[in-house]
Parts: C-alpha cells; structure tokens; sequence
C-alpha cells in the first residue's frame, strides 16, 4: 500500500470525508478563509479544510488567497524542467534516482504507473534545452523558485 493509500484509509476511518475531483475555483467567505470550491463536475463542495492539490495552477493558494511569495531566484539558478514519462518496470522501486550534471540536475521518481524523469537546468546555460522526443513544440517549463508566506 502507498503512502497516500494508506493516510487516505486512515483519514476515512476517523471521519474524513474524501472526495475526489478536478476543482476550477475557490472562493473565500467573509473572515478571508477558503470556503467553498467548484469543480469541473459541476459542484460546489463547502468544507472547513482544503488541502491544494492544483500544482502549478495554485488555484487555492495562488489565485484564491492570493499568498505572497518570496524569490530565491537570486540564490537559484536552475530554472526550467523538461518532465518526460517513461514507463516502469514490474516491480516499483522503493527510492528516487537524482543525478548532478553540468547544468543542472535529473530526477528519475518511480510512480505507480510510471517513472517521473526529466532534468532542471538554467535557461541561460550555455547548453540548449531539450525537448520532449514526442513533442515538435518546445515543452520546457519555467519554475518558479519561491516559497510562499505563512
């Protein structure tokens, strides 16, 4: 059983009421919390805690709370992953692979139904950013090197 299996099971088991869906929107009520959010299926779920699963999106922390966030991109010079799956063997391995190169670094993470690999490197390295073999169109991702205020 996976981490998230298991505190998922554990989490139901006290109470915990789980639902699982693609959130559009959140909206704050009245003291500036978050309150309800809307989804792709057409609901609106009212709780008193959301946990932001929206990735890059942020639509909770970002778009909704609109939480400040402080720069590290003064003390970070990677900025830009190229993410590609690949698929993975029978047996998942237990740890990720993480590999220094010149320009930056790789990451190979076993997921359950595939490996998470790609590189994080600096725009601005004198080596050209690759591209996604299936992809004609540049698939290189900017980060943003910040972590938010609490």
């Amino acid at each position: 059983m996976l981490l998230g299996q298991f505190l998922q099971k554990k989490a139901l088991e006290r109470g915990v009421r789980y639902k699982s869906c693609h959130v559009t929107h959140a909206r704050l009520g009245a003291d500036g919390r978050s309150s309800r959010s809307g989804t792709e299926e057409g609901e609106t779920i009212a709780a008193d805690l959301f946990v932001d699963c929206t990735g890059f999106a942020g639509l909770l922390i970002d778009k909704a709370l609109k939480t400040p966030f402080v720069s590290f991109s003064n003390n970070l010079f990677n900025d830009a992953a190229v993410a590609i799956p690949s698929p993975i063997d029978a047996a998942i391995p237990s740890e990720t692979v993480s590999s220094a190169l010149r320009h930056g670094w790789a990451w190979k993470i076993p997921l359950t139904s595939r490996y998470g690999t790609g590189t994080f490197t600096a725009r601005n390295s004198a080596r050209p950013m690759p591209r996604k073999p299936s992809c004609a169109s540049d698939s290189v991702c900017s980060s943003r090197m910040c972590r938010h205020v609490t």
